[in-house]
């Protein structure tokens, strides 16, 4: 009976001891957050790991907000709701800050925007190798679009691929681009992506007989043969 006693004794104070480690690990882990908010409890915070390994500090409520939502009907719509609006968050950041502002490098260096969008390549990375280039873009033949491809140089075959840009083009009486209209489909056109919808050009640049020309609108994808219910684009023209 002392034995088991003994036992019993130590498997609590190890089991204290794992807690307390646990505890201060996340409080050590969480304590930027807690230094720049003065009024924020260190308690109400818990660090955890996502499915890909990264650590985040994650307000205890919240954790008790989500298991009540994954209880609603719903639920399975709600998730996939959100990814839409991730994905096409990311193609618009792509959109505005990426490719926008390359074309923009573009023009300054050859003093006209380029007929090809993988034109911009010779910028996004000088190696002849694309499996060497962290970025690239692709011209799709049956879609008529161009991809944004992300590459991993340390693992050439884990890459990311944003579709589908399109990219319609103005020329002047020399064969000059002095115009570009730029757009991406998009999967959604719910509460967070509309209002990106109410700010962008909804320019028509196949009616106005623009090489690679495309409609802009809200209510469909830039291409009909492309999957999306609305189009996210700009127009740039001198």
């Amino acid at each position: 009976m002392k034995k088991l006693f003994i036992g019993l004794l130590l498997v609590f104070i190890v089991a204290g001891v794992s807690l307390f480690l646990f505890r201060t690990s996340d409080l050590e882990k969480c304590k930027d957050i807690v230094l720049s908010h003065p009024n924020v409890n260190p308690n109400d915070y818990v660090y955890i790991k996502d499915v890909q390994g990264k650590g985040h500090c994650v307000l205890k409520e919240d954790i008790v907000k989500e298991q009540e939502l994954r209880k609603r009907p719903d639920w399975d719509a709600m998730v996939e709701q959100r990814r839409k609006d991730s994905a096409d968050g990311s193609r618009i950041s792509n959109l505005k800050n990426i490719l926008v502002f390359e074309l923009s490098r573009y023009k300054a260096k050859f003093s006209a925007y380029p007929k090809e969008l993988s034109d911009l390549n010779t910028l996004l990375c000088s190696d002849s190798d694309p499996k060497k280039c962290p970025e690239r873009l692709d011209y799709n033949e049956n879609t008529q679009a161009y991809n944004l491809i992300y590459i991993d140089t340390s693992n050439p075959s884990n890459e990311k691929s944003f579709s589908h840009y399109y990219y319609a083009v103005k020329l002047d009486s020399t064969g000059r681009v002095r115009a570009y209209h730029l757009g991406v489909s998009l999967e959604s056109s719910g509460a967070q992506i509309k209002h990106y919808l109410n700010q962008d050009s909804d320019f028509n640049s196949n009616a106005t007989g623009w090489l690679r020309g495309f409609s802009g609108g809200d209510s469909q994808p830039c291409s009909q043969d492309d999957s999306g219910v609305a189009c996210y684009d700009v127009k740039v023209e001198e």
